[in-house]
């Protein structure tokens, strides 16, 4: 595949001078740099679908549990370990999170 288009201009000094268009090498780079984009995003777009399913499934069975009526002791425990791995589950849902923000903010201002 050709980009480089060079047509030879013999001029009236010495030294031989070249025209080079570059339109159909911007053009290539530019498709190029499109579709790694688009590749790069949706691969991202998976990845932080799963991870933002894996945080909703894990504060959806948090939430169950701590919904529950306290009826004795053991339900007590129950919501106490609850908020135990909530508090413990905190930073590593932050740094799920976090990542997924930059990636909305890129893709509102790419596509």
């Amino acid at each position: 595949m050709e980009f480089l288009h060079i047509i030879p201009y013999e001029g009236k000094h010495m030294s031989q001078k070249y025209f080079i268009f570059t339109e159909r090498l911007k053009f290539g780079l530019l498709t190029e740099i499109k579709t790694c984009t688009h590749r790069i995003g949706q691969v991202l777009k998976k990845k932080y679908r799963r991870e933002m399913d894996y945080v909703y499934a894990v504060i959806n069975e948090m939430d169950r549990k701590l919904e529950r009526p306290i009826r004795d002791l053991d339900d007590v425990r129950m919501v106490m370990d609850t908020l135990k791995k909530i508090r413990e589950q905190e930073v590593d849902m932050e740094l799920k999170i976090d990542p997924i923000e930059v990636y909305v903010c890129l893709c509102l201002l790419w596509f």
